[in-house]
């Protein structure tokens, strides 16, 4: 029997999928980048640019894949989406400062609100639960720049993140205002792009090793990065218990995941049989915290 390559062809495919395009203005969904030298890139060396590797091009298309149907479950809930992909321009004196695509307005029947749709890890998805979290991660650091120029250049003064669970789909909602200050910033921060690039200049490095050794202009940039010297570890009993430890630690990601998960559904619930396993859970003494934990029957 002779069998097709299935993942071979997606592979092949999601090759095909990674191109370069021209960058010729100012993207909202990256103006919040640590390295304002990296936006600087985008725009006079995108030719340059390296490629995502095919892991991250999965990543995108799964996250793509899954936003429309969640979206499909927010208007079955009784709320209004449109002008979804809608094109945003926002200008200067004549001069595009930037640019983007909204994912859409929400509507409630009384209020309108700029909304951006965000799918997310589910270990990322539990450690952030309001705006200040979004400062965690250097890729979430560019969320609140994004949505606030949104709302600034729209003048709808409200917004919100609807942030996807790429493993269970479930929702998380968080809010927020027009920052005039976060919008002043991005914009001058624009203006000091457009000028490096008027005048063939660029800004200074970022200085930080963990980011330019990943950044796809590396090789153009050519950071003068200061690396601490390391040492190596010689001792087998301690390269073995990190070994070890690493090999434990998505497992570990796992169960917390789930945990959080099943702690809000097995709140108020005393004492339940589930399939091999018996639960038990109870109130602190100050009535304030729900405790609860599994054992396995027979131990």
């Amino acid at each position: 029997m002779i069998f097709p390559d299935i993942t071979q062809a997606i592979d092949d495919q999601m090759f095909r999928r990674q191109k370069r395009y021209p960058c010729h203005a100012n993207r909202a969904s990256a103006i919040g980048d640590d390295c304002e030298r990296r936006l600087v890139y985008e725009r006079t060396h995108w030719q340059e640019k390296n490629l995502p590797d095919i892991g991250l091009q999965y990543i995108f298309e799964v996250g793509n894949t899954i936003e429309e149907p969640v979206l499909h479950m927010v208007r079955q809930a009784g709320f209004e989406i449109y002008r979804q992909q809608e094109a945003f321009e926002y200008k200067s004196n004549g001069k595009t400062l930037l640019t983007g695509h909204i994912d859409g307005v929400l509507s409630d029947g009384k209020m309108e609100y700029l909304a951006e749709v965000k799918t997310m890890s589910p270990y990322v998805w539990q450690a952030i639960n309001s705006a200040d979290d979004f400062n965690r991660y250097s890729w979430t650091r560019k969320y609140k720049p994004q949505l606030n120029m949104y709302m600034f250049g729209l003048e709808i003064p409200q917004g919100l993140w609807l942030l996807i669970n790429k493993s269970t789909g479930r929702l998380k909602q968080l809010n927020t205002v027009l920052d005039y200050e976060l919008a002043e910033w991005t914009l001058k921060r624009c203006e000091r792009i457009n000028a490096h690039i008027e005048r063939n200049t660029l800004p200074d490095y970022l200085d930080n090793a963990d980011e330019c050794d990943k950044c796809p202009f590396a090789h153009v940039c050519l950071p003068p990065i200061n690396r601490t010297p390391i040492d190596v570890e010689t001792d087998p009993e301690i390269i073995e218990m990190v070994a070890r430890m690493m090999e434990l630690r998505p497992a570990n990601h796992e169960y917390d995941a789930i945990n959080n998960e099943l702690k809000p559904i097995m709140r108020g619930r005393e004492k339940q049989l589930i399939g091999d396993y018996e639960y038990r859970g109870k109130f602190t003494a100050d009535g304030k915290q729900w405790r609860g934990s599994f054992r396995e029957l027979g131990k």
